[in-house]
C-alpha cells in the first residue's frame, strides 16, 4: 500500500473534508443568491467583474500549485480564504453597528461591500472546491475511489444538509456575518484533513507537482488537439447556460416575492436544504446503479431532459411554486448523476489532459460562461420585451442542443474505456 495512514483513517480524513467544505459553501451560499435577489439589475455587472477576477486568478493559482507543493496548498490556501471571510463578517457587522445602509438603495461603500462579496465568492469554487478534490483524487488510488466515493460524495452532501437547514432555522435573527465566521471555522478542520491526505501521496514533493505557472495556455492546447475534451467544454457550456438564466429567473421571483432581505435567505436556505437532501438519498442509493445500468449516454442526458421540462413549465406556468420544483430536481440530479458523470469522462484521458485542461474548463468555462449568459440573457429579454416566460421559452433551445452532446460523450466514453 501507497498509504502512509491506515485506509480506515484516510477515509474518515477525507469524509471529514468533505463535510466541512461542502457545509462552508452552504453557509455562504443563500447569502450570495440574497445578494443577487437585492441587486438584481447590477447581476450582469457582478458577473461581468466575476469573470475577470477568475482570469487573473487563474495564473497565480497555478503558480501556488507549483510553487508550494501539494502538502502545503491545501492548509495555506484555506487558511487565506478563512482569513478573507473574516475580513468580510468583520466588515459587514462594523456597518451593522453604525447602522448604515447596505442595500440596493444604498449609495457608496455600502452597497460596494455586498457586490465586493458576491464577487469574491465566485472564486470560491477553485480555491476551495477544486482543492478539495485535487487532494482527494490524488490520495487514493484508482480501487479504493471506486469503494469510498459514494461515501464521501455523500458525506459532503450531508454537510450541505446540516448548513442548509442550520441557515433556514436561523437566518430571520443572526446576521449574514454570523455565518461567515461559522463558514471560516469550518474551512479549518477541512485543511486538517487535506494535509494528512497530501502527505499520503508518494509524489507530493516540492519538486514532483503536477501544475505549472503555464497551465493555462498548455490546457488551450490540450482541447485543440481533442474533440473529446472540446464536448466535455461544450457539454459544460450548456449546463452553465441553462443554470445562469435559471438563477436569473430566480431572483426576479425571490425579489418581488420576499421583500425582506432575512425571509430570503430562509427561502433560499430552505431550497438549498431540500436539494441536499434528495441528493444525498440519490447518492446513496441510486447513482451508482444507474450509471452502471443506464449507461454513461443516458446518466449524461438526465439534466439536459429535466431543463428542457422545467424551462418548459416555467414559460406556461412562470411561479415560484414551478421554479421551485424545476430548480430543486434539476440541482439534485446534476449532482447525483450528472456531476459524478462528468467526472467519469476524464478516466479515459491521459494525465497530462486531465490535469491540464481540468482546471481550465472548471473555471474559464464556468467563470466566463456565466458572462456571456448574462449578457445574452439581458439583451434577449430587451431585444424579445419579454417576462420570466418569454426567457424560459428562449433557453429551451440550448437545452435541446445539449442532448447530442451529453450522448456523444457517452458513447465515447464507453468506447475508449473498451479499448483500455
Amino acid at each position: 500500500s501507497s498509504f502512509t495512514l491506515p485506509i480506515s483513517a484516510a477515509t474518515l480524513r477525507a469524509g471529514l473534508a468533505s463535510f466541512c467544505v461542502l457545509g462552508s459553501h452552504y453557509l455562504l451560499r443563500p447569502i450570495r443568491d440574497e445578494i443577487a435577489a437585492e441587486f438584481r439589475s447590477d447581476l450582469t455587472e457582478m458577473w461581468t467583474w466575476g469573470a475577470f477576477l477568475a482570469l487573473g486568478a487563474m495564473p497565480i493559482y497555478s503558480m501556488l500549485v507549483s510553487r508550494m507543493g501539494k502538502q502545503r496548498l491545501a492548509l495555506r490556501v484555506y487558511l487565506v480564504v478563512a482569513t478573507a471571510l473574516a475580513i468580510f463578517a468583520g466588515a459587514f457587522r462594523w456597518y451593522s453597528n453604525l447602522g448604515l445602509e447596505t442595500g440596493s438603495t444604498a449609495s457608496g461603500s455600502g452597497a460596494i461591500l455586498n457586490k465586493s462579496f458576491y464577487i469574491a465568492t465566485s472564486l470560491y469554487s477553485m480555491f476551495v472546491v477544486s482543492v478539495l478534490w485535487s487532494v482527494l483524487t490524488g490520495a487514493f488510488d484508482s480501487r479504493t475511489s471506486k469503494q469510498i466515493v459514494g461515501r464521501v460524495f455523500a458525506a459532503g452532501t450531508i454537510g450541505g444538509i446540516c448548513a442548509s437547514f442550520f441557515v433556514s432555522q436561523t437566518a430571520d435573527f443572526l446576521d449574514p456575518e454570523y455565518f461567515l465566521v461559522f463558514a471560516a471555522m469550518l474551512l479549518i478542520p477541512s485543511a486538517w484533513a487535506l494535509n494528512g491526505l497530501a502527505m499520503t501521496e508518494p509524489e507530493a514533493t516540492d519538486e514532483g507537482n503536477l501544475a505549472s505557472p503555464n497551465r493555462l495556455s498548455t490546457g488551450i492546447g490540450c482541447l485543440k488537439k481533442s474533440h473529446y475534451l472540446q464536448g466535455i467544454g461544450g457539454y459544460l457550456f450548456l449546463f452553465v447556460l441553462g443554470s445562469s438564466f435559471l438563477y436569473f429567473i430566480q431572483s426576479e421571483l425571490v425579489r418581488e416575492l420576499w421583500p425582506d432581505r432575512g425571509e430570503r435567505r430562509t427561502v433560499l436556505g430552505k431550497l438549498d436544504m431540500t436539494v441536499q437532501i434528495l441528493t444525498v438519498l440519490s447518492q446513496l442509493f441510486l447513482t451508482s446503479g444507474m450509471i452502471r445500468r443506464w449507461g454513461m449516454p443516458i446518466a449524461l442526458t438526465v439534466v439536459p431532459v429535466i431543463s428542457i421540462l422545467g424551462f418548459s413549465a416555467l414559460a406556461l406556468w412562470p411561479t415560484f411554486a414551478t421554479l421551485a420544483v424545476f430548480s430543486v430536481l434539476r440541482r439534485s440530479s446534476n449532482y447525483a448523476i450528472a456531476k459524478p458523470s462528468r467526472e467519469v469522462l476524464y478516466t479515459v484521458v491521459t494525465s497530462e489532459e486531465r490535469y491540464l485542461t481540468k482546471p481550465f474548463l472548471d473555471v474559464g468555462v464556468y467563470r466566463f460562461g456565466d458572462l456571456l449568459s448574462a449578457w445574452l440573457f439581458e439583451g434577449a429579454r430587451v431585444a424579445m420585451a419579454v417576462g420570466i416566460s418569454g426567457m424560459a421559452l428562449f433557453a429551451v433551445p440550448f437545452c435541446l442542443a445539449w442532448i447530442p452532446v451529453a450522448r456523444y460523450l457517452g458513447r465515447r466514453q464507453e468506447e475508449q474505456a473498451r479499448e483500455r
